[in-house]
């Protein structure tokens, strides 16, 4: 902003200086020719005045008025023959019979025309009065044209330029200053207390606006934030979030006490377990996958799940829970399972063998009550066992009382 507001004042500036340098000129040029014409026509008067007094001796006087003049004076017969030039001998000359100053003066007394000289960068203002004697008085007085005027002066011309443009643009960077200033020291936190340009009150009232709509959103995402950590760092699973390349963007509580402290870290650098990264590089290929690791005597169960990002990448966001309490009790009841298997086998083992050696008629008629005892013991231990089972079951339901 600076810089234009520089560029527009210096070309402002040159503009002005430009046209400014146009008009000076143009009035100069304007009075000088004025003067020149005025002059001309003046001297052109008192000389023709002059001859009418001497018509009959006025070639001397002519003449005479002519070495000393400095315009060029000339006497011209009515066929446009030169009788008399003070600058130029006469048998040089052409016929003027056809310059429209001569033609002028012989049909109404008077003329006057202006020849412009591109060459020499001069102009050339004829004026012609008719005599009494049918004759042609001219004079003829050169002056610069306004581009030879330009010329003659322009190492002026030139110095005066640069000696304002420099000084304009000091104060164009000092102006620059001015308007930058308060612009620069506005109090954006709180737009409504500035006191600068009237110009800036519409804007300065939509920051005021704007900043009330931000510091809203602020607190609402403040507020957002508050309660994703408090939800997060009060989870027993661990959460964690990857970027694309598999930094660790953010992590809770509970992951900490798995990984340590990730945020900023490489997944690689947090844990060497095969199915940890296994299950983290599925997720970053854009694919779920569960795994199972062993850290430090526990077992925690990794879910590393793909979100989408951009391009065609995957973030990943990984879940860690501990089933180490789970494990064991899965191994509690794999090894109780065995063991009422066996405890449940031998009775029934029993029971049916001895009910065999009786249904085949084997067993002799004195040791029917023994087998029937033994059937009976075996078959109270088997419903002791089921009682234990079944208060087991009650108690994983807490129906125990």
């Amino acid at each position: 902003m600076r810089k234009r507001i520089f560029r527009s004042i210096c070309l402002a500036c040159f503009i002005t200086l430009l046209l400014t340098l146009t008009f000076i000129i143009s009035v100069i040029y304007n009075n000088l020719t004025k003067e020149l014409k005025k002059e001309v026509i003046n001297h052109t008067i008192f000389i023709s005045k002059a001859i009418e007094l001497n018509a009959d001796s006025h070639m001397p006087y002519i003449t005479a008025v002519g070495k000393e003049s400095e315009n060029r004076i000339s006497l011209i017969s009515p066929d446009g023959t030169v009788l008399y030039d003070s600058f130029v001998p006469v048998e040089n000359l052409e016929n003027h019979g056809d310059r429209p100053e001569i033609k002028s003066s012989i049909l109404n007394g008077t003329g006057e025309a202006t020849r412009l000289s591109d060459t020499l960068g001069e102009k050339t203002y004829y004026y012609a009065v008719k005599l009494s004697n049918g004759n042609i008085l001219r004079v003829a007085a050169t002056s610069k044209s306004a581009f030879g005027l330009v010329k003659s002066a322009v190492l002026w011309i030139e110095f005066i330029a640069i000696a304002i443009l420099v000084l304009a643009v000091i104060i164009a960077r000092v102006i620059t200053d001015l308007i930058i200033k308060p612009i620069n020291n506005l109090n954006l936190n709180d737009p409504l207390s500035n006191c600068t340009y009237e110009e800036l009150a519409p804007l300065l009232s939509r920051l005021e606006k704007q900043n009330q709509k931000i510091l809203v959103q602020v607190k609402k995402l403040t507020s957002q934030q508050q309660e994703f950590e408090y939800i997060t760092g009060n989870m027993k699973e661990g959460l964690v979030f990857l970027g694309e390349n598999g930094t660790v963007l953010f992590e809770n509580n509970s992951s900490k006490q798995v990984l340590g402290d990730a945020v900023g870290k490489s997944y690689l650098e947090l844990h060497r377990d095969v199915q940890y990264i296994k299950a983290i590089d599925s997720a970053l290929a854009g694919k779920s996958l569960r795994v199972k690791i062993n850290k430090d005597g526990k077992m925690y169960e990794l879910s590393a799940n793909p979100v989408e990002g951009k391009s065609n990448a995957y973030a990943a966001v990984l879940f860690i829970v501990d089933i180490t309490a789970k494990e064991n009790a899965e191994k509690i009841r794999r090894e109780f399972s065995a063991n009422v298997s066996h405890e449940l086998k031998t009775p029934l083992t029993s029971i049916m063998g001895y009910a065999e050696i009786i249904e085949n008629g084997i067993a002799k008629q004195e040791d029917m009550p023994s087998f029937a005892n033994s059937i009976y013991d075996e078959a109270s231990r088997l419903l002791v066992l089921i009682e234990d089972i079944l208060k087991l079951s009650r108690m994983d339901e807490g129906d125990l009382h």
